[in-house]
């Protein structure tokens, strides 16, 4: 079976290539191909091992693809500039193929078309629309999750030599590795409101339902949250590895090198570094002593953890300096210069929603404490700040559009 999607004139096709076809004259308005295109009797035209079936119309600047044709309830429009492909409407990676509209058609309850790329307001940008065909999980994935999901439940009743969650948690993890140097690669971001909107949704989204998130996650939509709220950060620099100038041998660590796991590079040369944790640890105490609340073991670890690591950039000097710019040469100009010059730090961790006045008071005075050398934000602080950065952004564009 092999099907493929042409563009003729005002028109997109699917092209159904098959040994047999006399049987499909049968199930016409019936049979779904790839459990996606159904073969509606007049958008049908039957060759010798083949069938050639509308699926779109042109109209304007977007092709509109019939919603009898994907078995929906809504309209979908793509930019007519776009060269599509088979992957952006069914998922075949599966034991039985997942029409990808139909999956959307579940949480599209207004049945509001949809608009993918182009300028029209409210459209999906390409880019966004692509970057979910990637999340779509493969049947693999899936097998992890769900006999994670078994384990979990059952696992004071089972023995077991293996443990599917720790494996899906490390697959997932992998799967975020590989795309986090996609990640902060230039300084290509448009400060608009389709993307601020989008951050913020996105973020409210995987707030509201974290579930089966790990820390690789969270770090990719707090690059691009970062991207926009630190404009001056263009790069992200992954592993650098330290070393600690007062090792002895004594301890746990069996060497003197230490990694960095994410640092920042701005647009004059300067490394920062950031440290991001999931939003369900707890920071802030929740009762008081001597009338104050206080910092969790997380946060004042991390605090820790990040003031070590600004000693062991700090110690490396030139040569780390040299060492970062060879690493990163093809993606920085010829004379573009690492200065590691008393760096500063960001971490991102907990939620402060729950928080009364007096515990948000306390927390400020802590950030306070230590705003010489880090930036401390929960996952709150960073949505207050999208609202509020999208709520100017639409006050400045009403008016422009005023004028």
């Amino acid at each position: 079976m092999n099907i493929e999607i042409k563009k003729e004139k005002n028109k997109i096709f699917l092209y159904y290539h098959i040994e047999d076809t006399e049987w499909l004259l049968d199930v016409l308005d019936e049979y779904k191909i790839k459990q996606t295109f159904l073969l509606a009797k007049k958008l049908t035209v039957f060759g010798k091992d083949i069938i050639k079936l509308e699926i779109a119309k042109l109209r304007g600047d977007y092709y509109c693809f019939y919603k009898r044709v994907l078995d929906i309830n809504y309209n979908v429009y793509f930019a007519k500039d776009y060269l599509l492909e088979t992957k952006y409407f069914v998922i075949s990676n599966y034991v039985r193929p997942v029409s990808i509209f139909k999956a959307i058609e579940k949480i599209n309850d207004n049945r509001n078309s949809i608009y993918i790329g182009g300028n029209k307001d409210g459209s999906i940008p390409f880019e966004i629309f692509n970057e979910m065909i990637k999340k779509f999980p493969n049947s693999y994935e899936l097998m992890l999750y769900k006999q994670s999901r078994i384990e979990i439940i059952l696992e004071d009743y089972l023995s077991k030599n293996k443990s599917y969650s720790d494996k899906y948690q490390k697959y997932l993890k992998l799967k975020e590795d590989r795309e986090l140097n996609r990640v902060l690669t230039g300084i290509d971001v448009k400060l608009d409101l389709k993307r601020v909107k989008f951050l913020k949704e996105e973020l409210e989204q995987k707030l509201n339902n974290p579930v089966g998130l790990n820390e690789n996650e969270w770090q990719k939509i707090i690059f691009e949250i970062i991207k926009l709220l630190y404009p001056k950060y263009i790069l992200v620099l992954n592993k650098i590895e330290v070393k600690d100038p007062y090792y002895n041998g004594s301890g746990k660590a069996k060497t003197d090198k230490r990694e960095i796991d994410i640092a920042l590079l701005d647009v004059d040369g300067n490394v920062d570094i950031i440290e991001i944790k999931i939003p369900d640890v707890h920071i802030l105490s929740n009762i008081e002593y001597r009338n104050n609340f206080y910092p969790l073991r997380e946060l004042s670890g991390a605090v820790m953890q990040l003031e070590k690591y600004i000693f062991y950039l700090n110690k490396g000097g030139i040569k780390l300096e040299q060492k970062i710019k060879k690493k990163y040469s093809s993606r920085l100009p010829k004379k573009f210069d690492i200065k590691i010059v008393n760096p500063r730090g960001i971490i991102i961790a907990g939620r402060s929603d729950k928080w009364d006045e007096r515990q948000k008071k306390d927390f400020e005075i802590i950030k306070r404490k230590y705003k010489n050398f880090v930036d401390i934000l929960t996952y709150d602080d960073l949505l207050s700040r999208l609202s509020n950065l999208f709520f100017i952004l639409s006050s400045q564009n009403k008016i422009k559009n005023q004028n």
